[in-house]
């Protein structure tokens, strides 16, 4: 049998649920996924997008919704990048640190 837990890896609640539940970590396999490049991002999100452009089936929507996708990869890229510009400022002036996780896939 498998059980596929996620989990956000930040914060207070993690840590609890780790020294609530030590089998999480010594009983099972943690899988780490690192930042998709964006041509994996454009790739699961064309797949995505394939059936809903066939059920509208007009050229334009396709091209529409692919050059959506395009610019929230990009709007992703860049808040991913500012991120890491201000870590150490808000790390310093506010003590907080910013993680962009991706929970949906586009």
């Amino acid at each position: 049998m498998h059980i596929v837990l996620c989990m956000s890896p930040v914060g207070e609640p993690f840590r609890n649920r780790i020294r609530m539940f030590p089998s999480f970590v010594n009983c099972s396999t943690i899988d780490w996924f690192s930042e998709w490049p964006n041509d994996a991002l454009l790739e699961v999100a064309e797949k995505y997008l394939a059936d809903v452009v066939l059920f509208l089936g007009d050229e334009e929507v396709s091209m529409m919704a692919h050059a959506i996708v395009a610019e929230l990869i990009c709007l992703r890229f860049c808040i991913s990048q500012l991120t890491d510009l201000f870590y150490p400022m808000c790390l310093y002036d506010i003590g907080e640190v910013f993680l962009i996780v991706s929970s949906i896939t586009i």
